[in-house]
């Protein structure tokens, strides 16, 4: 019996490691107005588990299998991320009823004027249109996101006119997208270079999605990751990107806050790019 106990003793602590609950369950607002907000990210750090608010701000977030010492963030641009352990968040909803208030983070933008006298434009990304080299997203959670990375190595910053995205096979009626556009360096995906939240919606079923950003005045000075993010429940039907060999590198993760790992096939996302000679 001496032998059997500390292995039974090891046994019961490493399932009180494991968090209580099942799912997380509650409600994302804003700390000054107490609005619902939608589609903030929720993700268990390098745990590939994570979630999307909805449209009223309601997210459910499964834990089975996760460490109650394990690492939630929480974030959407526009507002202060915040980090807990699971077993911090779970008291923390358990007081506060279930609601969580974000608050509002201002930044500070840099003046970057392009002279209009002397101009170039070019394309980066990829151009790739066939319909059958193809590929999608690797999962269907909310937050799963797949990219294209654009070069850029100019001396000067270039503005973002427009992205593209070429689909080869859209099985929906309508597709809602959020746009993300992270640093990018040395192979490594950093942080998101927009300073507000960006969406655009395909409901064709193939073609080019594109989206004007002529407007938005977005400068980037270095390599960049250029993706889709999965935020809203369709169902299991079919959406796929015209995809090719030899072409930029494309990434992907599962969920929000999820590892980033590289794809066979480089994805047809593109974008023209502005820039001073």
């Amino acid at each position: 019996m001496k032998k059997l106990f500390p292995f039974v003793l090891v046994f019961v602590l490493l399932l009180t490691g494991f968090a209580k609950a099942q799912t997380l369950t509650g409600y994302m607002t804003d700390a000054e107005t107490s609005e619902p907000l939608a589609f903030v990210n929720i993700g268990v750090l390098h745990r590939n588990t994570g979630t999307v608010t909805d449209l009223s701000g309601k997210f459910n977030l499964a834990t089975a299998s996760i460490l109650s010492s394990d690492s939630v963030k929480i974030s959407i641009l526009g507002y202060q991320p915040v980090v807990f352990t699971i077993a911090d968040f779970g008291a923390y909803l358990t007081a506060h009823k279930g609601k969580v208030k974000l608050e509002p983070q201002v930044h500070q933008l840099k003046d970057v004027v392009i002279k209009p006298r002397k101009t170039k434009t070019i394309t980066t990304g990829n151009t790739t249109d066939s319909r059958f080299m193809r590929a999608g997203f690797v999962s269907n959670d909310l937050g799963s996101e797949l990219g294209t990375v654009l070069r850029y190595n100019k001396k000067k910053p270039g503005k973002l006119e427009n992205v593209n995205f070429n689909i080869a096979a859209n099985d929906y009626n309508t597709v809602l997208f959020r746009v993300n556009i992270y640093e990018f360096r040395n192979g490594q995906v950093g942080e998101n270079l927009l300073k507000e939240p960006l969406y655009t919606d395909f409901s064709a079923h193939n073609g080019t999605l594109s989206l004007d950003l002529s407007e938005q005045d977005i400068y980037i000075t270095s390599d960049c990751l250029l993706t889709l993010e999965w935020i809203k429940d369709y169902g299991q039907r079919g959406l796929f990107f015209s995809a090719g060999f030899f072409n930029a590198d494309s990434y992907a993760r599962k969920t929000s806050h999820g590892n980033w790992f590289k794809v066979p096939a480089g994805l047809g996302y593109w974008a023209t790019i502005v820039h001073e000679k």
